[in-house]
């Protein structure tokens, strides 16, 4: 007779990994059935088995304490449920479903969003029906949660045909566009292998030389980043770790990149000076570039630092954006 061969459980205690185990044992039990034929193992011996494949610390002491009880439950499928009871939560697939729409490029690379995303549907493979992500759920949100200029790459692309894409065609085609973009400077991107050098490598020793200012952006890039709600001087949007709340002409700048704040211009003051009796105030205005109006006949006596100009000149590059 052939042996049972039940894999091992060794963590992490996360749904996908206790459906994944608890499916493969099920599977194991079938091929055993089907190269034994005609014998039935007991429900109390596969559950001994199992207990006895749970390497996870926190698993395995589960079994040792409840070992005596769990060995008398009548079928596998009431094991299977205890151990899901208690490991799983009871609103995992809710929590679940938010960690899948939670997940977006931002700056990070490309193929590391893919795999993020990835893992949050499998982990949505056994919460049933209505958590299900199809392909074409997961297609949209690939493309509309990928890097703006990515998106508007990939939207402006004729005869893309994206109804009929398949999900590994879209994620190729994506990647191999998202490397052009890197070639062409338009966006950045660290291997996961630098990003690890880097964050273990000692501090940077500060140079004297700016990051600032930028090279500018082009008109798609300009509003990519305005339809995100993002800053065209500091080049950050909502998505970024390091985005702070603010408008352009309020910008606080970005340490890392060397860009430095925007100091919103102060008005200039003007010193209120008595008019002496019998003189006439004139304001100086775009229109009234001087003393013109002589129907005062004492218009001629207003001194030249009571004229004051109607308002202040408004800097007509200061804008949101």
């Amino acid at each position: 007779m052939t042996k049972l061969d039940i894999p091992a459980f060794s963590g992490p205690l996360e749904p996908a990994a206790i459906n994944a185990w608890l499916g493969r044992c099920e599977d194991s039990y079938l091929a055993w059935s089907a190269l034994n034929s005609g014998q039935v193992m007991p429900p109390q011996l596969r559950i001994v088995l199992a207990g006895l494949k749970l390497e996870e610390s926190n698993s395995s002491l589960w079994w040792s304490e409840n070992r005596d009880v769990l060995k008398q439950l009548s079928t596998w499928e009431a094991f299977a449920l205890c151990f899901k009871d208690r490991f799983i939560p009871s609103g995992w697939r809710l929590d679940a479903l938010a960690r899948f729409y939670n997940v977006s490029q931002g700056a990070d690379d490309f193929r590391s969003f893919v795999a993020t995303l990835r893992v949050a549907r499998n982990t949505l493979g056994s919460a049933g029906l209505g958590y299900t992500i199809t392909d074409s759920i997961f297609k949209n949100h690939l493309l509309f949660f990928a890097h703006p200029i990515l998106q508007l790459r990939i939207r402006a692309m004729p005869n893309l045909g994206y109804e009929n894409l398949k999900v590994d065609t879209l994620i190729d085609v994506m990647a191999t566009t998202w490397s052009s973009l890197i070639a062409e400077g338009l966006t950045k991107s660290i291997s996961p292998r630098l990003a690890f050098k880097a964050s273990s490598a000692s501090p940077p020793v500060p140079t004297s030389k700016p990051a600032y200012p930028l090279p500018d952006l082009s008109y798609a890039e300009r509003e990519a980043l305005r339809s995100v709600g993002g800053c065209l001087h500091c080049r950050l949007s909502p998505s970024d770790a390091a985005w702070k709340p603010h408008i352009a002409r309020e910008c606080p700048g970005d340490v890392k990149q060397g860009i430095p704040p925007r100091v919103p211009r102060l008005a200039t003051t003007v010193a209120v000076v008595g008019i002496p009796e019998g003189c006439k105030e004139v304001y100086l205005t775009h229109d009234n570039p001087g003393v013109t109006d002589f129907s005062d006949p004492n218009a001629a006596l207003i001194p030249k630092d009571v004229i004051r100009p109607s308002c202040v000149d408004s800097d007509s590059d200061d804008s949101d954006y």
